[in-house]
C-alpha cells in the first residue's frame, strides 16, 4: 500500500492510531490527514500563522473562546474572570490538543504537573476549571461529559498551616488597635461586616447611611442590607461625609489591591515579628473570624449565610465547622460531668484504673481505696 507523504509533515503511531505534526514547529495537525482542512492548517503553519489553531473548534482552546464569549464567563465578577484566566493561560501549551483526547487520566497529569510548579491550590483550581468547561460544553453538544468531575482534589497535608484561618478576637484588637486611619476602616470592615477585600476597596461613602450598609456583593451578586455593629459604626463615622469610598489610603485616593495588599501585610508582619499576633493572619481570614463567632454567640449556619452573602448554606459550613465542633465539645463535656455526678450520687465508690489516679476536681470526686 502507498503512503502519501506530504513535505514538512512528521508522522507518529501511538495508541494504534496514527498523527500528524508540522516538522518545523512540531505543532500537532488536527484536521483529517490528506483533507483540505488538513492542508490549510499546514499552510497556516508554513506562514508561520498559529494563532487561529489554537481556537479551532473541537480543541481545548476552542472551548476555551467559546466559553469565555458566552453569558455565563461574561456575567462573573471580575476578579472571579481574572482568576479563570490565570488558569487559561497556564494551559496555552495545551491549546491545540482535541476534546476527545482530553480524559479524566489527562486531568490528572495535568493536575500533578500544575502541583509540580505552583502550588496545591493552583493544581485543584486547574481540575475545577476543566469541570466548568466541559460541564458548560455538555448541553451545547462541545462536550460529551466533564471528564473532570471524577478527578480527586489533592487534600491539605496533615499538619500544614491553615490558609486564611479565623483571627482571635484578642488578635482582633491587636490589629485594629496599631492599624492606622487608613487600615483601621477596611479592618473593621472585613471584622464587623465580613465583606472581602474587593467589595472593601470599592464600597462607597453612601452605601453607609450611620446604621446599614447597603451594597451588592461583587463576587456573588447577593445584596448587603446590614445593620452595622456600634464598634463599626463608631470608626465608620470617622469617615468624611462626602467622601466618595469609605476606604482610601493615606493620600486619600483609592486603593489598588496590591497597594492595600503590601500597606496590610506590612503592619501583620511587624506585630507578628513582635508577637503581638500569631502568624498566619490574612485579610480573608476576618470572614472567617466573623463566621466563627456568629456560631459561637448562639447562631447557626443561616446566620453566617446572611452575614457573609452566601447563597447557599453549604458555603456557610467551612466558616463555622470549627466554632460548631468547640461548642459541641464543650456541651459534650458538661453533659459527661453530669452524668459523673448522677452516677457518684449513685455509688459510693468509683472504679479507677490499676494503680490509681489523681481524680479532677471539678464537676465529681472520686474516692480510691487502698490495699
Amino acid at each position: 500500500m502507498t503512503v502519501l507523504r506530504i513535505r514538512g509533515v512528521h508522522r507518529v503511531k501511538a495508541r494504534g492510531r496514527f498523527y500528524y505534526y508540522h516538522r518545523q514547529t512540531r505543532t500537532r495537525l488536527l484536521a483529517p490527514f490528506g483533507s483540505a482542512e488538513f492542508l490549510v492548517e499546514l499552510e497556516r503553519l508554513n506562514k508561520g500563522n498559529k494563532t487561529n489553531l489554537e481556537t479551532l473548534p473541537g480543541t481545548l482552546g476552542g472551548l476555551i473562546d467559546a466559553y469565555k464569549e458566552s453569558p455565563e464567563f461574561l456575567t462573573l465578577a471580575g476578579r472571579t474572570q481574572f482568576d479563570y484566566q490565570r488558569i487559561f493561560d497556564y494551559l496555552k501549551p495545551a491549546l491545540t490538543t482535541p476534546i476527545e483526547d482530553i480524559d479524566t487520566p489527562s486531568i490528572v497529569a495535568a493536575r500533578d504537573r500544575a502541583l509540580k510548579k505552583h502550588k496545591r491550590r493552583f493544581a485543584n483550581y486547574v481540575v475545577q476549571v476543566f469541570s466548568i468547561l466541559f460541564k458548560w460544553g455538555v448541553p451545547r453538544g462541545i462536550t460529551k461529559s466533564d471528564v473532570a468531575k471524577a478527578v480527586p482534589r489533592i487534600k491539605r497535608p496533615h499538619g500544614a498551616r491553615k490558609v486564611n484561618r479565623a483571627w482571635s478576637l484578642d488578635e482582633a484588637v491587636e490589629v485594629l488597635n496599631a492599624a492606622p486611619q487608613e487600615l483601621k476602616v477596611p479592618i473593621a470592615l472585613g471584622l464587623y461586616a465580613g465583606l472581602s477585600q474587593g467589595d472593601v476597596l470599592r464600597l462607597p461613602r453612601n452605601a453607609y447611611d450611620g446604621d446599614r450598609i447597603t451594597w451588592d456583593r461583587g463576587k456573588t451578586g447577593v445584596p448587603i442590607r446590614m445593620a452595622v455593629h456600634a464598634e463599626l459604626k463608631m470608626i465608620l463615622d470617622t469617615v468624611a461625609a462626602d467622601a466618595p469610598l469609605l476606604v482610601t489610603n493615606r493620600w486619600g485616593r483609592q486603593y489598588t489591591g496590591s497597594g492595600f495588599r503590601a500597606s496590610f501585610f506590612k503592619l501583620i508582619r511587624r506585630l507578628t515579628d513582635a508577637d503581638r499576633v500569631a502568624p498566619g493572619l490574612t485579610f480573608h481570614g476576618l470572614r472567617h473570624t466573623l463566621g466563627k463567632a456568629v456560631i459561637e454567640a448562639g447562631g447557626d449556619t443561616r446566620d453566617v449565610m446572611a452575614m457573609l452573602s452566601h447563597r447557599t448554606e453549604a458555603m456557610s459550613h467551612k466558616y463555622s465547622d470549627e466554632a460548631d465542633r468547640t461548642l459541641r465539645s464543650d456541651e459534650a463535656v458538661r453533659r459527661l460531668e453530669r452524668h459523673f455526678v448522677k452516677h457518684r450520687a449513685k455509688n459510693s465508690k468509683t472504679m479507677v484504673p490499676r494503680g490509681g489516679f489523681e481524680p479532677p476536681t471539678r464537676g465529681f470526686s472520686v474516692r480510691c481505696s487502698t490495699n
